[in-house]
């Protein structure tokens, strides 16, 4: 999030699509984020893209992983993939990725673990972005501290966004 408008348009963008709470994420009420279990993470899935640039099977695990997350819907028709909780994203990457998910866990983080982070990082924002409108609503003590390692490791936090957007889109994934 560069700005605070950008981060009220995510915001926005994640409150008329997603889960009302952590728990409708599948994060647990006490997950707590942190720099090191993101850089572990973000290593495991660069590693992963790095290994599909020579391994056709885990790039076509890795599309069809991608396919099929673009093309969920729900009963109305709409998107539904920001609303996927750990506990599916794991289940779905273990199955349609499991490659994939075996580098990620022999890299130190399993797909769980990686979910774990990247739903706490997203209700983490959501609140965050609701907050810089001044919108007011009740903030869990873990997610504001949750919203604090997203602040102040917001430049590293972005860089890694962008790495894993790169690799990917090197890969034709995006």
């Amino acid at each position: 999030m560069r700005s605070a408008s950008a981060a009220a348009l995510i915001g926005l963008a994640f409150l008329s699509a997603a889960p009302a709470s952590a728990s409708d994420f599948g994060v647990p009420e006490n997950y707590r984020l942190s720099l090191e279990t993101a850089e572990t993470c973000h290593t495991a899935m660069m590693a992963v893209m790095t290994d599909a640039k020579s391994d056709a099977k885990l790039k076509a695990e890795l599309a069809a992983f991608g396919k099929d997350d673009e093309e969920e819907e729900d009963e109305d028709g709409d998107e539904n993939g920001n609303t996927l909780t750990v506990q599916e994203a794991t289940a779905r990457m273990e199955e349609l990725a499991p490659t994939a998910a075996r580098t990620m866990s022999r890299k130190g983080c399993a797909p769980e673990a990686f979910w774990t982070s990247m739903m706490a990082m997203i209700e983490a924002g959501m609140y965050m972005a609701v907050s810089q409108m001044g919108g007011e609503m009740e903030i869990p003590a873990v997610t504001k501290e949750n919203i604090a390692v997203l602040t102040k490791h917001q430049a590293r936090f972005e860089k890694m966004g962008a790495e894993q957007r790169a690799a990917s889109e090197a890969l034709g994934l995006e």
